[in-house]
């Protein structure tokens, strides 16, 4: 995993968060991916937006208690595009959102802290696309540096904001999408 290399100052620290923390980050973290899912759409012409983004309604109205088919959560995850018919960056990139998905929901199920990191890992993918062409190892450090900076400043904010309500998580989540993955 790329995390792995750009996150291990910081790696215990995010086994330790609570499960509910965990969750809220991950969750934080699908939403910075949402844009390129939409950008994806706009490529491509498809609709994969409105079923993530109901996804990712359906697991705050988890953090709220209230019931939801985690299992359909699961199958829209199932539905990311597969890079092989979309291979533009737009493809890999939506396809590392919905792996994100599919990771936090396997995560919801197991609590396998390896389900919640591989979650995570996706952003850094997608990282990784976008910047492929742009040289050296030492651009490539400072760029996923950057992505672990955003990583670590997230779990910052959710390990120090209230995150009992729905409300609170939704500033988190508006929080967490101003520093979006974006092409």
């Amino acid at each position: 995993m790329i995390l792995d290399k750009y996150t291990s100052q910081f790696i215990v620290r995010l086994k330790g968060l609570s499960e509910r923390e965990k969750v809220i980050v991950a969750l934080c973290n699908l939403y910075r991916q949402l844009p390129c899912v939409e950008q994806f759409d706009s490529f491509y012409n498809e609709n994969l937006s409105d079923a993530f983004r109901a996804s990712l309604s359906s697991l705050t109205d988890y953090l709220s208690g209230i019931p939801v088919d985690l299992l359909g959560v699961n199958k829209i995850a199932m539905l990311g595009p597969d890079s092989d018919e979309y291979p533009e960056p737009e493809g890999s990139i939506a396809q590392n959102a919905f792996g994100a998905l599919y990771y936090l929901c396997k995560y919801i199920g197991s609590r396998n802290d390896e389900d919640f990191l591989q979650s995570l890992d996706k952003a850094f993918e997608s990282t990784d696309v976008l910047k492929y062409d742009e040289g050296s190892e030492e651009e490539e450090s400072h760029y996923f540096s950057e992505e672990a900076q955003n990583l670590e400043d997230l779990m910052d904010k959710v390990t120090q904001s209230p995150i009992s309500t729905e409300e609170n998580i939704k500033n988190l989540l508006i929080y967490a999408q101003k520093n979006s993955i974006k092409r």
